[in-house]
């Protein structure tokens, strides 16, 4: 289940320390009682923001602008937000759920949290806005290993042995 409005509270703790923090929620349109909720918290916060649904040329713009790229879901398949931000070079903070867990090494390509913990969220996040050395390291490991992991040949071979094998 995915889970924009974790980051809010920990980030709005984060923010009052440091006026740098900034929280951009980018992909579909959020339905309902959770626009309602998100509507309802950014009033007045001009620090939080919502960018929808971009157009796939306009993603590496987004990616370049961004500090550290979140993925706060507390259940989720294969997120592409994962390979992209990592070929970006983007580190990550995310929720350790198992195909977070799958695509970023904690420590060498991103930061892991225990999904639903805010005050793991919190330390890792203010780890990543004190330390720039730190972002950048995570951000050329990750360009690094998705590189490999995430080429258009790598992903072929991939789904063609999920599927039953390569074929000959």
């Amino acid at each position: 289940m995915k889970d924009p409005l974790f980051a809010l509270e920990p980030l709005a703790r984060l923010r009052r320390r440091d006026p740098r923090v900034a929280f951009v929620h980018c992909g579909d349109a959020l339905d309902g009682d959770l626009a309602e909720e998100f509507r309802r918290r950014a009033a007045g916060e001009p620090w939080i923001r919502s960018l929808r649904a971009l157009p796939f040329r306009r993603m590496a713009s987004a990616y370049a602008g961004a500090s550290v790229v979140l993925n706060t879901s507390r259940s989720e398949g294969y997120a592409n937000v994962l390979p992209e931000a990592m070929l970006a070079g983007r580190p990550i903070l995310a929720a350790a759920v198992p195909s977070n867990a799958e695509a970023i090494r904690d420590g060498r390509t991103g930061l892991l949290y225990a999904p639903g913990d805010g005050e793991a969220f919190l330390r890792a996040a203010a780890r990543l806005l004190r330390d720039g050395a730190l972002r950048r390291r995570l951000g050329a490991a990750a360009r690094r290993e998705a590189r490999g992991r995430f080429s258009p040949a790598a992903e072929a071979r991939a789904v063609a042995e999920a599927y039953g094998g390569v074929p000959g």
